[in-house]
């Protein structure tokens, strides 16, 4: 249908019939899959398994905020089995390639630290590794033997697993960080304006130095060291081709006005298929507020 407009110059009035003129309307990319939406509730953090279970932290939208803490779950990426991991609260945990330990923050912080656990998913048994200075950045597993955190206010530390040994590995205000095969870093330095880094961890050795991008959480991709995956809340997902310098937005946008969490291990891969990405993203308004919490989302293919 048209519409009629009226337009008011001065003491005239123009009357516009305007004929078959619309609003163009939201299309949802066909290659993105609601894994999991709860009423109420944020699900955050979700880590890939080659076993197929995406792990994930479900929090109390109304009574702990839109970024938790919450309990560990884990849900198949057919959506098919939902269940409880660990019943704690807790903030930011990777899973490691063997699928058997899950690295947490739990959300009680002793004084001003927080205490870094390692849970066995099949024992059931509790380890603590280091205390991080609260709030804690994120954390992620390098080699089946190597655990990587940051410690706000001191930097980002590697630990072996095998004798509880921390390193200091970069000594900086970190906002967001990714490792690649225990050798590479890229990380954003949260100075003014923000930074971004790739660094040779190895031989401590800064091979590119960026301004232009502001990303919020950074991920490598599984299988090149020159391509970042990051997130920005308001803006969306994006490809950050390193060597090019080059950024590429993807189509993930499940709703019109859409929120994507960007904290922490907010992004992760299908190990099985790096064509494929786990992420959280909310419905909202153009206010910016989350309504209902966030949800899970797959992107089939990009």
């Amino acid at each position: 249908m048209g519409r009629v407009i009226f337009c008011v110059r001065g003491m005239v009035v123009i009357i516009l019939l305007l004929v078959g003129i619309s609003c163009p309307r939201f299309k949802r990319n066909p290659n993105l899959r609601l894994l999991l939406k709860e009423e109420n509730y944020s699900l955050l953090n979700p880590r890939w398994t080659r076993g197929g279970w995406i792990y994930y932290i479900r929090c109390d939208h109304e009574k702990d905020g839109e970024y938790g803490p919450g309990e560990i779950w884990r849900i198949k990426d057919d959506g098919q089995s939902n269940e409880l991991v660990f019943p704690e609260s807790a903030i930011n945990m990777d899973i490691s390639p063997s699928e058997t330990l899950l690295a947490a923050f739990t959300s009680e912080p002793y004084g001003m630290y927080s205490p870094l656990i390692l849970y066995n998913v099949k024992t059931a048994e509790i380890k603590t590794l280091a205390n991080g200075y609260y709030p804690c950045i994120g954390l992620q597993f390098g080699t089946a033997d190597t655990l990587v955190y940051y410690s706000d206010r001191y930097g980002l530390y590697r630990i072996n697993l095998n004798n509880n040994v921390d390193t200091l590995i970069i000594s900086s205000n970190i906002g967001a960080f990714s490792i690649y095969n225990d050798s590479l870093a890229y990380y954003v330095h949260t100075n003014t304006p923000a930074k971004e880094y790739v660094v040779d961890i190895i031989n401590n050795v800064i091979l590119y130095e960026f301004s232009e991008f502001g990303s919020l959480c950074v991920s490598f991709f599984p299988y090149s060291s020159d391509s970042i995956i990051t997130a920005w809340e308001h803006s969306g997902i994006f490809i950050i081709s390193i060597s090019a310098r080059e950024k590429t937005e993807l189509d993930v946008r499940p709703y019109e006005v859409t929120v994507w969490a960007a904290l922490g291990n907010c992004i992760d891969f299908n190990p099985l298929d790096s064509d494929q990405i786990v992420f959280c993203a909310a419905r909202s308004c153009q206010e910016g507020f989350v309504y209902g919490g966030f949800e899970l989302w797959i992107l089939e293919k990009f």
